[in-house]
């Protein structure tokens, strides 16, 4: 349905004209009325100056009355007076082919219309006063659709008019949207209205651009979207890129696998204030396991370090089996691209040597060093005789020696740790261990011969 823009004039002939002064205005734009007319509901006035009633939203209501009340009836005889009134308005549906319930021309005794319904009900009546003279309302209405609810009303209009009477306009809308204007107005009782130019009235607005709004808003979510697919694909060929690459050979391996994540969250980035100390091998941080909340060691081998993947997973495979009371235990590993970490319990009292060099804050008493070196002894007993294959430390020393909360000794580090056939045939192939593998007729000769150095080096820890 197309825009209906009309020019619309009535004279109102109630009776014969009275020789009372008359009453006239006219505005050909609505931006200077002042106080002269009153807004309510949804109407406004836009900056060309046309008074718009309702905007393309459903069930709004929308009024434009003259404020004050215009004298129709002559009190004393009963008389009424003759009114003439011309105005341009204009009815734009949201959608072309449907239409919606239009606006009307009123008078009415009253400018409350909070009671009033929208719809078919224009915003002046609802469903328990329509169709009742008691209500001393008159309106033209323009429409669209028929509404086949109300019945045509009576044409005699004296009944419905008070002395006096507001007058003015009233719009609203239903499920089916429309924006209705009033572009001019001019009124004059007891004469003729001055009439209406269409060139002199301000121009009806464009049709509101939904498209470009919907092309502006397609374009704007589709910019977004494309924003944050790339931004995903980065992330996802970061993650991959950084991702634990889990080769076949870390399968056989046994103790549990940590995330460098987990392990760089524990260690809050590998920060310096949570160093705890740092060798030939590398640098051993404290940290906090985020879910367990355990205290543990990380060992994060340095990357110039002698001690390469070989010696890594010789570590892991040794120790990763290793179960006893004077051993520090391997909790866990990680291996990401260039960065080696092994994940330990947390021995408290720090290594032997900060209790036996440089000046310590506390001298371990006699049977405090005796503990320190059974337990040490303990240990190096498990490895030659008590596990199933003879493993061989080869660096016992006082850095080495760990202990824990009651001072007992134990031992750490087993980076140098030499094996007699304990990995897999298939890593051989790939990493050259630190371990003998023998045939069996040898294997005795040469771990007894190997087996004497830790001892050699045990027998010096009594007298530092």
């Amino acid at each position: 349905m197309t825009n209906l823009l009309s020019l619309l004039c009535f004279l109102s002939l109630l009776s014969n004209p009275s020789s009372s002064q008359p009453t006239e205005f006219t505005y050909t734009a609505f931006n200077q009325i002042g106080t002269n007319i009153t807004l309510s509901g949804s109407s406004q006035i836009l900056k060309n100056g046309i008074l718009k009633l309702t905007n393309d939203t459903s069930r709004l209501k929308g009024h434009a009355f003259y404020t004050s009340p215009l004298k129709f009836k002559n009190s004393p005889d009963g008389s009424v007076f003759s009114f003439s009134t011309c105005f341009a308005v204009a009815i734009v549906p949201e959608y072309k082919k449907l239409g919606g319930h239009g606006l009307a021309f009123a008078l009415s005794s009253t400018r409350d219309f909070r009671s009033a319904l929208p719809s078919q009900y224009l915003g002046l009546l609802n469903n328990s006063d329509v169709g009742n003279f008691s209500n001393h309302l008159f309106a033209v209405e323009f429409d669209t659709v028929q509404d086949f609810e109300f019945r045509d009303i009576n044409g005699n209009i004296v009944s419905c008019l008070f002395e006096r009477m507001y007058v003015g306009f009233s719009a609203s809308t239903g499920l089916l949207a429309s924006s209705h204007y009033l572009l001019g107005w001019s009124f004059k009782m007891n004469g003729v209205a001055k009439s209406l130019s269409f060139n002199s009235l301000p121009s009806l607005p464009g049709p509101k651009k939904k498209q470009t709004a919907l092309i502006i808003g397609i374009s704007v979510s589709s910019f977004v979207f494309l924003v944050a697919s790339i931004l995903s694909g980065i992330y996802l060929v970061w993650k991959i890129k950084n991702r634990d690459v889990i080769e076949d050979w870390e399968l056989e391996i046994g103790p549990h696998r940590y995330s460098y994540h987990e392990l760089k969250q524990a260690t809050k980035g590998f920060k310096d204030n949570e160093l705890l100390g740092a060798g030939g091998f590398g640098r051993v941080y404290k940290g906090t396991l985020p879910n367990s909340k355990a205290p543990v060691a990380v060992k994060r081998i340095s990357h110039n370090s002698r001690q390469g993947l070989r010696e890594f997973v010789s570590e892991i495979a040794s120790i990763g089996r290793l179960r006893h009371r004077n051993l520090v235990q391997l909790l866990g590993w990680c291996r990401r691209r260039g960065d080696l970490l092994l994940v330990y319990d947390f021995m408290p009292n720090g290594s032997l040597d900060r209790f036996l060099f440089n000046k310590p804050e506390m001298v371990l008493n006699w049977q405090q060093r005796f503990n320190i070196i059974k337990g040490v002894a303990s240990a190096l007993l498990y490895l030659h005789e008590g596990y199933e294959q003879i493993v061989v430390h080869r660096d016992v020393k006082a850095s080495n020696v760990l202990l824990d909360s009651e001072l007992n000794g134990r031992l750490g580090d087993f980076g140098l740790a030499r094996f007699s056939a304990l990995l897999p045939p298939q890593l051989h192939a790939r990493v050259t261990l630190r371990s003998v593998l023998l045939p069996p007729q040898l294997h005795a000769r040469v771990t007894l011969r190997s087996a004497l150095l830790p001892l050699r080096r045990f027998a010096l820890l009594p007298l530092l």
